[in-house]
């Protein structure tokens, strides 16, 4: 991502002097039902590792645990991104993975092994002018016959809304790539590499649903400008209280 800049909160690429907001930012603004329900479960099975084992329970550290766990996943996600983009395009990698991240590694090579895939971009960045958004594509690549956009995946599940953030890639309108615009491959699908420690799978969005995740990535876009603009100040969206013109007394209290 040559000459594109990706600010401090990591919420806005900078391209050709003007700021983009970043497709993952955008998402945020949606609701994400099922991450209570997990937060839930991470808290009381570390309640109960903490009873079985006998120890002390300090429960201001408890309310944190569940995002301790999440900081970890993530942190798996991010080292094993850079160990496949070191891995494609013949990078030392500059740190140190663990027993989990190699596992997982060892899953993409034998997905690459197995898929022979041909290399276009890696850990590129896609941009669209018309929608005013941008996000970086872990890969393009051609895989057999079809050329494909690629977002790999670590968790333990895929959800719907990862279909929106591939659409945006999708239907990006150019990349930047060794630091040159550049027109994005003609795509034939967009698709999740997930990598798992014991397992993999290329998951493809649906043809009949691409249309559909475009459409509902559109009306994220719509909500992030109205959260973003508008929408973040009461006094902007209604006008000034009204004011009674005459005050009224009643009797009694005059």
């Amino acid at each position: 991502m040559s000459n594109v800049l990706l600010d401090s909160k990591q919420a806005e690429y900078t391209w050709g002097g003007h700021k983009y907001p970043r497709v993952t930012s955008i998402l945020a603004c949606l609701n994400k039902p099922a991450l209570v329900p997990a937060a839930v479960k991470a808290t009381a099975l570390h309640i109960q590792s903490l009873v079985d084992a006998g120890s002390d329970i300090d429960w201001i550290d408890v309310k944190r645990e569940y995002r301790r766990g999440w900081d970890r996943k993530a942190a798996d996600g991010t080292a094993v991104h850079l160990a496949i983009d070191a891995a494609i395009n013949g990078h030392e990698l500059d740190v140190e993975l663990t027993p989990t991240q190699e596992a997982i590694m060892r899953q993409f090579y034998r997905w690459q092994r197995g898929s022979a895939p041909e290399y276009l971009a890696t850990e590129v960045a896609v941009f669209s002018d018309t929608h005013d958004y941008a996000g970086t594509a872990d890969m393009i690549a051609r895989v057999g016959d079809r050329t494909l956009l690629i977002d790999t995946k670590t968790g333990l599940d895929l959800w719907p809304v990862m279909g929106l953030q591939l659409a945006a890639y999708g239907r990006a309108e150019f990349m930047v790539h060794s630091g040159q615009q550049q027109s994005i491959p003609e795509l034939d699908g967009w698709a999740v590499l997930h990598l798992r420690p014991d397992s993999f799978a290329l998951r493809e969005v649906r043809p009949a649903m691409r249309d559909i995740a475009w459409a509902g990535f559109l009306a994220a876009r719509a909500a992030h400008t109205w959260m973003e603009g508008d929408g973040k100040a009461t006094n902007l969206v209604f006008d000034a209280p009204s004011l009674p013109t005459e005050t009224f007394i009643p009797e009694e209290a005059a």
